[in-house]
């Protein structure tokens, strides 16, 4: 991989460059990644929902739920052109889509 890209002047301006099959491999990987984390949040909250209904009175689970997840890529269309962002810490904050802000 090193011979891919050269020496850097700090190895965290590392890249990997669309159309290459390792490129290629980690979107394939992450997409994965991405898709066991959703399912395993659907998972949990469907536990957690079951164990509340034996000690709170009894309540109405909405339909829509809030994935709130971070440190994710996704293809997007910026200026006309598409690409894969990688956002780190972020969440997602599209116009018009609820989010949750985690305040410190």
């Amino acid at each position: 991989m090193g011979r891919l890209v050269g020496h850097l002047p700090d190895r965290d301006l590392a890249y990997l460059q669309q159309g290459n099959q390792h490129f290629d491999d980690y979107i394939t990987v992450v997409n994965w990644a991405q898709d066991y984390a959703m399912l395993n949040r659907k998972h949990m909250m469907k536990l957690v929902i079951q164990i509340l209904d034996g000690y709170v009175p009894v309540f109405t689970v909405s339909k829509e739920a809030i994935h709130c997840h971070h440190d994710y890529v996704q293809k997007e269309t910026h200026f006309g052109a598409e690409a894969y962002l990688t956002h780190k810490g972020a969440i997602c904050a599209g116009l018009n889509e609820p989010r949750i802000y985690r305040i410190a």
